[in-house]
C-alpha cells in the first residue's frame, strides 16, 4: 500500500487536520484491507443487518486535495455522497465519495441512484472497476478542513481516527472514496475478542 504525497496533500498534512506522517503498517489491519470493506462490515455485523444511512448527497464543495487527486478543474463541479455504515443505530465507518458531475451522466450513473445500497457492493461487482492508490491517514482534527465537517459532527472529541483515500477507476472515471473509522467499530471488534491492535486504534 502506498502513499501519494502532492502539494495539496502536504498543505492539509501541515494544517494538522490529517497525519500522513504515518507509516501504514501501524494502522490496524481493517484499514490497510484493499477487498471490499462493505463485505467485511457485513461479516462483523452478521446476524445483524450492515444499514447505510445517507447523511447527504449533490453537488457540494470539496477540497484542493480531492480535486488534485481527481483530476478536476479548479471551478469543475463536484459529486459528493456522505453516508454512515453500521448496524442499526451503531455509527462504526463515516464514509464519503467524491465524483466529477459529469461522471453521473456516464460510467458513474449507478452511483446518483444507489440510495441505501453500500457503494462498495456496487464497485466490487462491477466488471470495469478497479481501484487505484490507496493514502493511509490518521485525522487530528475532523473540522479543520471543510471537506471534513460532516465527520466532525459524528464524532465529536473522539480523538485521532484511522482513515484512508481510496481512488476507484470505472471505465474512463475517476472516483475517491474517503472512509474513516469511528471509535464504535473498534469497541465492537475488541468486544468480540478480535484483533487487539485494532481495540487500541480508535
Amino acid at each position: 500500500m502506498g502513499r501519494v504525497l502532492t502539494a495539496a496533500n502536504e498543505a492539509m498534512a501541515n494544517s494538522g487536520e490529517v497525519d500522513l506522517s504515518c507509516a501504514p503498517d501501524q494502522a490496524p489491519a481493517l484499514v490497510k484491507e484493499r477487498g471490499s470493506l462493505t463485505a467485511q462490515l457485513k461479516r462483523l455485523a452478521a446476524p445483524r443487518r450492515l444499514a447505510v444511512k445517507v447523511l447527504r448527497q449533490g453537488e457540494f464543495p470539496i477540497c484542493a486535495q480531492e480535486r488534485s487527486d481527481l483530476g478536476l478543474a479548479e471551478t469543475g463541479p463536484a459529486h459528493v455522497r456522505e453516508v454512515i455504515l453500521g448496524p442499526a443505530a451503531e455509527p462504526w465507518v463515516f464514509a464519503r465519495t467524491v465524483l466529477p458531475a459529469a461522471a453521473l451522466k456516464r460510467e458513474l450513473a449507478a452511483v446518483g441512484g444507489l440510495g441505501a445500497r453500500p457503494l462498495g457492493e456496487w464497485l466490487f461487482s462491477h466488471d470495469n472497476a478497479r481501484r487505484g492508490a490507496v493514502t493511509v491517514v490518521r485525522v487530528t482534527r475532523p473540522g479543520a478542513e471543510a471537506s471534513l465537517a460532516t465527520l466532525a459532527s459524528i464524532a465529536p472529541g473522539a480523538g485521532p481516527l484511522w482513515g484512508r483515500r481510496s481512488l476507484f477507476y470505472v471505465g474512463a472515471a475517476r472516483l475517491l472514496v474517503c472512509e474513516y473509522f469511528l471509535p464504535g467499530l473498534w469497541h465492537c471488534r475488541a468486544a468480540g475478542g478480535r484483533d487487539e491492535r485494532d481495540a487500541d486504534a480508535g
